[in-house]
């Protein structure tokens, strides 16, 4: 590399990564939002968390997630959220939960 290509890098201004987007305001939920849907899952636990992959069962956890989206749907207030965004929230709460035992552990 040439001293001038170097020069050009050591000046090069980078945003700090604070700045870049990291979601939309409809992807957010707020307490009361991730409150609902603990107790939604909580009330479906056996069917949301059962490890079968059969059909059958793949069907009731569609049938079960599809409820969860209604009644959040029904009782919460913000942007509506879809199964996709609601179960990736219950995925991200779950391995948080994870990192925190063993953190503190």
């Amino acid at each position: 590399m040439s001293s001038s290509s170097e020069e050009e890098l050591e000046n090069l201004e980078i945003e700090p990564y604070s700045v870049l987007p990291t979601g939309t305001k409809a992807n957010q939920f707020t307490k009361e939002q991730i409150h609902l849907l603990l107790e939604l899952v909580e009330e479906n636990k056996v069917t949301v968390e059962c490890k079968k992959t059969d059909f059958t069962t793949i069907a009731n956890k569609k049938a079960a997630w599809d409820s969860i989206c209604l009644k959040f749907g029904g009782h919460s207030i913000g942007a509506k959220k879809n199964v996709s965004q609601l179960k990736k929230k219950w995925e991200n709460l779950k391995r948080d939960a994870k990192k925190k035992v063993q953190f503190d552990s």
